[in-house]
């Protein structure tokens, strides 16, 4: 149903290609969602009952069921995503599909090269660790720093004259000194296009910008389609790798 749905199986980690034969074994190509008396007969044990809510929050969305309402004061019942986090990922696939033949890492999962500092005496202790979102390599040289920011690229005073919040700006420049100390990568943060935003804030409309070290850096907005957001970070990414 999810691929019917989306129009592809690319949503379909390595974890759920394992799993999936196991679930379609069990219930059928084509399943039916249970029914509130199937659900109520189901006999949950000690270490299975916290996950009756689930069970119950699964079938609504099979159905296609929205959520009830209600108007009890301090009872609410709903589903939060995080969607900064879904933007970061829609980045990072963007990113591997602009390019396929570089090495697109998960900034969050950097290993010991990823510290701001390490001990004078003791080179294993570290402090400042700094993830960005995005890693893009070719080889082992650092061509790409991005960082996902999910909220608005406008000008706005006095907080942000330029359109950039001042820490998301240091942020940058951190990740700049440890990644690319030699100046030969594009940092850059990526937020979302709002189509009905046509102001441009001075970060981008004044950009591409240059860092002290020579990196180049760009404040873009970002495409929140597949195919046009390739494209546009082919785009911006491209004169790096020159």
């Amino acid at each position: 149903m999810l691929s019917q749905h989306i129009g592809h199986t690319r949503w379909r980690t390595l974890r759920v290609r394992r799993i999936l034969p196991r679930l379609v074994g069990a219930v059928g190509a084509r399943p039916r969602p249970p029914s509130d008396q199937s659900l109520a007969r189901i006999r949950y044990t000690p270490i299975t009952r916290p996950f009756k809510e689930v069970a119950q929050l699964s079938a609504r969305i099979a159905r296609q069921q929205g959520f009830s309402a209600t108007g009890e004061k301090g009872k609410a019942e709903g589903l939060l995503l995080d969607v900064a986090e879904l933007w970061e990922l829609f980045l990072l696939h963007c990113t591997r599909r602009a390019f396929p033949a570089l090495r697109v890492e998960h900034g969050t999962t950097a290993g010991s090269d990823s510290f701001l500092l390490h001990a004078a005496a003791d080179s294993h202790k570290r402090m400042g660790r700094l993830k960005p979102d995005i890693l893009v390599r070719n080889g082992e040289q650092v061509v790409a720093v991005l960082d996902a920011k999910y909220k608005r690229l406008l000008n706005y005073w006095p907080e942000r004259p330029a359109g950039v919040d001042r820490e998301d700006l240091y942020q940058l420049a951190s990740y700049l000194a440890r990644h690319d100390p030699g100046g030969n990568a594009v940092g850059g943060l990526l937020y979302p296009h709002d189509t009905g935003e046509d102001k441009r804030a001075t970060a981008e409309m004044d950009g591409p910008w240059r860092a002290a070290s020579g990196s180049i850096v760009v404040f873009e907005r970002v495409a929140t389609g597949e195919v046009e957001a390739i494209s546009q970070i082919q785009d911006l990414l491209t004169p790096g790798f020159g």
